[in-house]
């Protein structure tokens, strides 16, 4: 297979969980903006594109210093729909696969890198991480492959999902759900564990920067 080509970063939310009047993409951890470590680690892809909502010129602002070839699609219904609706809106006009990266979400480089390795022979695939995140997305993954074979926001396994797949556009709906309840559509599921850290409340964000400051 080739090369991933294809980005779309979800980042419309209003983060409310975080509590910080801020879009979770504008957060600082550890001295950087969560963008600019998942803008970093997607220097090499050719179409970056990046789903705005709420303070969208902050985030757009920000970008075009470091991207400034960054598609921008903007959800101007961010406060009443999903982050699978915002997908949707980022998909539009793709025909080839795409990474699909969530906006709160710090990414350890080797094991991202090795990520995109395996989407170059594998597609789809999914990220699962080690189940660390206060309102985590549950993974229940078997031995065989190994394979995702549900997801769940009950906990019991030891995984958890982290918004990151290589899927095809024909996959995602303009449905008001979520991202993982549109995956459970096409399970079972190649899987590649990752490292990373998922900002979603003050907990998390917490135990990212203390994680993060300390190497």
């Amino acid at each position: 297979m080739p090369p991933v080509k294809h980005a779309v970063i979800t980042a419309a939310g209003i983060g409310s969980r975080l509590g910080l009047n801020l879009p979770k993409c504008l957060v600082t951890v550890a001295g950087k903006r969560i963008i600019d470590y998942q803008l970093a680690l997607l220097k090499d892809i050719e179409d970056v594109r990046i789903v705005v909502g709420f303070h969208r010129d902050h985030v757009i602002q920000h970008v075009k210093v470091s991207r400034p070839d960054a598609i921008f699609v903007c959800n101007h219904q961010y406060a009443s729909t999903t982050t699978l609706q915002s997908l949707y809106l980022g998909t539009r006009g793709l025909l080839e696969p795409f990474l699909s990266v969530d906006g709160d979400v710090i990414f350890e480089p080797e094991s991202f890198r090795n990520f995109l390795g395996a989407c170059e022979k594998t597609m789809p695939l999914t990220a699962i991480a080690p189940a660390a995140s206060t309102d985590a997305v549950y993974a229940e993954v078997d031995s065989e492959g190994p394979l995702l074979r549900g997801l769940t926001r009950t906990p019991g396994s030891s995984w958890e999902w982290p918004g990151l797949s290589y899927l095809l556009p024909s996959m995602i709906e303009n449905n008001p759900t979520f991202i993982y309840q549109q995956l459970e559509k096409v399970l079972p599921m190649a899987v590649c564990p990752i490292k990373c850290w998922e900002i979603d409340t003050p907990q998390d964000l917490a135990r990212a920067e203390a994680i993060l400051r300390n190497g």
